[in-house]
């Protein structure tokens, strides 16, 4: 199994290559989406909109990111330092 096999899984396919081995995980019960609920209203005005925290940052949840061999991938929170242009 490689990154390429992952990529010609339907798309929306939710599936993690472990050490060569494929799995498709179930859908997050409610119980782990509520704590992903909290978590993000927790790191949101203190990351990035500087409310008692440092501010500038941006955070994602299961964006798609590329790597640099082009594949892409989905991690579950993706956190960048913000910078302006």
């Amino acid at each position: 199994m490689t990154y390429a096999d992952l990529d010609a899984l339907p798309e929306g396919t939710k599936a993690h290559l472990v050490d060569g081995v494929l799995v498709v995980p179930p859908r997050p019960s409610v119980q782990h989406q509520k704590a992903e609920t909290r978590l993000g209203s927790e790191l949101d005005p203190k990351f990035s909109r500087g409310h008692d925290g440092p501010g500038g940052w941006i955070i994602l949840i299961e964006p798609e990111a590329a790597r640099r061999s082009g594949a892409g991938a989905r991690p579950r929170r993706l956190a960048a330092r913000a910078t302006r242009r």
